[in-house]
């Protein structure tokens, strides 16, 4: 994927609107309000946005020798352009301690500055714990990713959902977005899975089918589109296949054995930072409990996210370094509809110029975050934000990334 189809995606993804874009974006654009490097980079010109990348990497060496903590320098800059908002950052690299920054106000009517014991709604991200547990179970034997959805969910559901397909829907599908279920988001009245369905059967039609697609079976399909209803299901059948609830699950095999300690979810704990959204929101604004569950219910710090995203890419949340290997192969990812990223089980997967990263973005009410494993270096970069309009959590965690790469090359 190219630098410039990257930005689009994570707009895409984060609900940033673009002036003007569609399936791609000048990079002069990007760089210029992403980056905050200098309008010097023609339309699609990918080696010029790598330079300026680049280049703010090497200035960060540079400003470092002068005693400038380049992390803290970006994200307090970042917190200044966005409303003050609160940001938490951090970077783990192999061999070295983890550092974490933060910056900005956890609430405005108080004006609490942000701190390292902060936890923030982390959304989508949310998808990854939920996609871990999916393959925990099939490890244990508890269900298989070949499994029809209707061994947990009635047909009926899964048939107006998926415009009469739902015998061939398979947990992979939902894992991978490529049922194209309808979403149930934006749908009033929503309190549990089951009103979820009914709400979605009603008014969310299906993103494709395999007649609109010309397809015989859901085995032929090669594309995704993003659903958080079948997220749902992930949740549901998590809780059926495994006798406990979706949180009591989550947290004895992800939780506790990454040491999470400070994370929950929004059904248990709400978030220590106020949430906001800037231009869409008058003052405060929280996620209700309910809404997403095992679609993006988790509560977290950035350095907890660092914490699991290092267990799960080394392996550790599995009992078969085959689970990981899988994770990880691009045989299992699709192009997503809209945006031109590769997304996987639970896994989003960007690869460009100097990019290998799995990981997932997140966005929810007065909330954003971004976490990414770089394959290449092994290097883990998190970031929470408490408004969810402002800025590209993404895109500032490959500015990061520039930094870090800068730094090790000047070692």
């Amino acid at each position: 994927m190219t630098f410039a189809a990257v930005v689009v995606a994570l707009a895409w993804q984060l609900a940033l609107p673009l002036a003007g874009a569609s399936s791609s974006v000048s990079v002069d654009h990007a760089t210029r309000t992403v980056l905050a490097a200098d309008d010097e980079c023609g339309d699609e010109d990918d080696a010029c946005a790598v330079n300026a990348l680049q280049l703010r990497g090497r200035q960060s060496v540079r400003d470092e020798t002068r005693g400038v903590d380049a992390i803290q320098a970006h994200i307090d800059l970042a917190s200044k352009q966005r409303k003050g908002m609160a940001i938490g950052a951090c970077v783990d690299q192999p061999g070295k301690e983890v550092v974490c920054r933060y910056t900005g106000i956890r609430d405005k009517g108080s004006g609490e500055k942000a701190n390292a014991t902060d936890s923030f709604a982390i959304g989508s991200a949310t998808k990854m714990f939920t996609a871990v547990a999916i393959l925990q179970l099939a490890e244990q034997g508890n269900l298989s990713l070949s499994d029809p959805v209707e061994k947990f969910i009635p047909r009926a559901t899964l048939d107006a959902l998926t415009g009469g397909n739902g015998g061939g829907v398979k947990v992979s599908n939902l894992l991978g977005h490529t049922s194209g279920m309808g979403d149930y988001l934006n749908i009033p009245g929503k309190s549990d899975a089951e009103e979820i369905y009914e709400l979605a059967k009603k008014h969310a039609q299906p993103a494709f089918t395999l007649q609109s697609l010309g397809v015989e079976s859901y085995e032929n399909v090669t594309k995704a589109s993003y659903s958080n209803t079948g997220y749902i299901m992930l949740g549901d059948i998590i809780e059926k296949a495994s006798g406990t609830s979706f949180e009591a699950f989550v947290t004895t095999n992800i939780l506790s054995p990454a040491g999470m300690a400070d994370s929950s979810f929004l059904t248990m704990k709400s978030a220590s930072a106020t949430g906001y959204a800037e231009g869409a929101w008058k003052g405060p604004i929280a996620m209700p409990p309910s809404l997403a569950w095992s679609a993006g219910d988790i509560v977290s710090t950035p350095r907890d996210m660092a914490r699991f995203l290092r267990s799960a890419m080394k392996g550790q949340l599995f009992q078969k370094a085959e689970t990981l290997k899988m994770w990880q192969n691009d045989a299992y990812y699709h192009p997503l509809e809209g945006m031109g990223i590769g997304y996987g089980y639970g896994l989003m997967h960007l690869e460009g110029p100097g990019m290998d990263l799995f990981g997932h973005a997140g966005q929810t009410f007065g909330f954003k975050s971004a976490a990414l494993y770089d394959r290449a270096t092994d290097v883990v970069y998190t970031w929470d934000q408490n408004d969810s309009q402002l800025g590209m959590p993404l895109a500032d965690i490959l500015m990061i990334k520039s930094i870090v790469d800068s730094q090790s090359k000047a070692q």
